[in-house]
This record gives structure tokens, sequence and C-alpha cells, in this order.
């Protein structure tokens, strides 16, 4: 009774913030829209097609990222039915929740006879991974506004010795724990740590690099290297406040006054609508021939089959 009277407590919870993000998002735009009209806005659609295909290639390399992660795991699986099931899991996302997305991934493979347990650690690796990659870039950011170049080196270091399994297992199994996943019980050689965290760090650039250049294909004199670190820690906070689906509303918030030194504040307003509307349609566009040829191919060879019979 606890756990169902907690649910619906941070569903109405996120309910509430999407609803107050929503509702500052309108106020802004309503009291500024005339500054709105007014601003000099440029289009460069080759910036625009640039951003999206670099945002197509994060995300093909997020299903490469995940299959590495299942392999960690000892499950092999093909690329385009690793695709499938990320993609159909990403659209879960937006389900109220935050856990429809494992759930999702769980239930399809087990139909390939893989245990529930395992693909629920991949998916804990997985997000681990984009976490340390996405705060990796932030915390340089606050660093260069802070002006502390000299800790950059510490932080690094740091980094390094947390990656260490024999310290990063056990903090994830602590805060596993507390949220009530199950532990991971893995053997993970130093050497794969690494490369998984350069993995995840190399493709959160790309990602935020996508997310500038959708930035710099409507606004002009755009900071690049700021605004791929802000993504980044909008992203890492909307997705930590455990509240929204996909972070939905607490990312646009975090995104506003993270983009609100460098921009008018209608101008953070658009920047943030217009990165979520891109992410949604890039995962539909994306998912819809991934999720539905194969099964319309399954349908294709049962009448044949029924045909010649």
């Amino acid at each position: 009774m606890k756990e169902k009277t907690k649910k619906i407590i941070k569903r109405i919870l996120g309910t509430i913030l999407v609803l107050v993000v929503a509702f500052i998002i309108v106020k802004i735009l309503y009291e500024n829209w005339s500054k709105l009209k007014d601003y000099s806005f440029q289009f460069n659609p080759l910036l625009l097609i640039l951003s999206f295909l670099l945002l197509i290639i994060y995300f093909l390399l997020s299903v490469y990222g995940w299959k590495r992660c299942l392999k960690l795991l000892g499950i092999k699986i093909k690329y385009l039915k690793t695709a499938g099931i990320w993609f159909s899991s990403q659209l879960m996302r937006y389900i109220p929740g935050n856990i429809w997305f494992v759930f999702g991934r769980t239930e399809q493979l087990k139909k390939e006879e893989f245990p529930r347990e395992i693909t629920v650690l991949s998916s804990v690796i997985e997000t681990i991974f984009i976490l340390m990659g996405s705060a990796t870039l932030f915390l340089v950011y606050i660093l260069f506004i802070l002006k502390q170049f000299y800790l950059i080196i510490p932080l690094i270091i740091l980094g390094l010795i947390f990656l260490h399994p024999k310290i990063l297992l056990p903090i994830t199994n602590f805060f596993l724990k507390i949220i009530k996943k199950p532990k991971l019980e893995i053997k993970i050689k130093y050497w794969k740590m690494l490369l998984l965290y350069l993995y995840y760090a190399s493709i959160q650039i790309l990602e935020g690099l996508a997310f500038a250049l959708l930035v710099s294909s409507f606004v002009k004199d755009v900071p690049f290297l700021i605004l791929i670190a802000i993504f980044e820690g909008a992203w890492i906070l909307g997705y930590l406040t455990f509240l929204t689906p996909s972070g939905l509303g607490a990312r646009e918030g975090f995104m506003i006054l993270l983009l609100k030194p460098y921009f008018p504040i209608e101008i953070c307003v658009m920047i943030s609508l217009i990165s979520r509307i891109q992410w949604v349609i890039l995962e539909v566009v994306i998912a819809l021939p991934i999720i539905l040829i194969p099964k319309i191919k399954s349908k294709k060879l049962k009448r044949k089959f029924i045909n010649n019979n």
C-alpha cells in the first residue's frame, strides 16, 4: 500500500511540475511576444539538417552502447534486433512512471529467453555511463564558469579512480538498494569500464553538438561549446528529478535557467521547446519503421505459408 501511495504522490508531483513549467513557458511567451517577433532570427537549413543527422547518429550509437552493455552481461544479440527493442522502449519513456522503458525491454528480451534481471542490469549500466558522460561535460562547464581550470586535472584523476569496478560497483549498489533495484553482481575489467565510459562521453558530446547546431540554425552567434555542456546539464538535472517521464518539463525548466545568461528569456524558452520537439520527432520517425517493418514481414511470411498450404 505504501508503494502504491508513493507512486501516486510521485505522479501528482510530476504532473504539477509539468503544469508549472508549462504555465511559466506560456507566460514568458505571452509577455515577451512582441520582443520575439522583433528578434532577428536567421534560418540556416544546412545546420538544421546537420543537427538532425547528428542526432540520428547519436541514437544509432546509443543502440550500440546498450548492445555492449548486454554483451558485458553475456547476452549477444544482433544490432537490428537491439535497435528495435531500444527504440520501442524509448517511446515508453513518455509514459508516467520512468520505469516502463525497462519493462518494455524485459518483455521483449523475455521472448528471446533472456532473464529479466539481466535486462534490468543492462539498463542500469547504460544509465550509469550516460549520466557519467553527461556529468563530466557539465562539470567541466561549471569549472569554466567558476574559472577554476586547475581543478580539471584532479577531476580527471578522481574520475579514473571512481571508474574502478571495486569502487564504482559498491557505490552503485548502495544507490540501487535505496531505489529498490537489483544490485550489480558482475565482474568487469577496469579497462572495459574505461572504454565504455569514453564511448558514452564521446556520444554525449555528439548529442550536445546536435543541440548546438539546432540552435545555430535559427539564432546568431551561439557559444557552441557552452551549449553542448548546457544541454547535458539540463538533461542530467531533468533526469535526476525522477518525477516526470523522460524529464518532460524538468529538462525544459533547467535548460531555460542555464541558457538565461546567454540569451533573452523568450529565446531560451523557444530553444527548450524546439529541442524537445526535435527529440520527439526523431524518436517517433526512427522507431516506427524499426518496430513495424519486422512485424509486416512476419505477417507476409505467415500469409505466404498459409497460401502455400
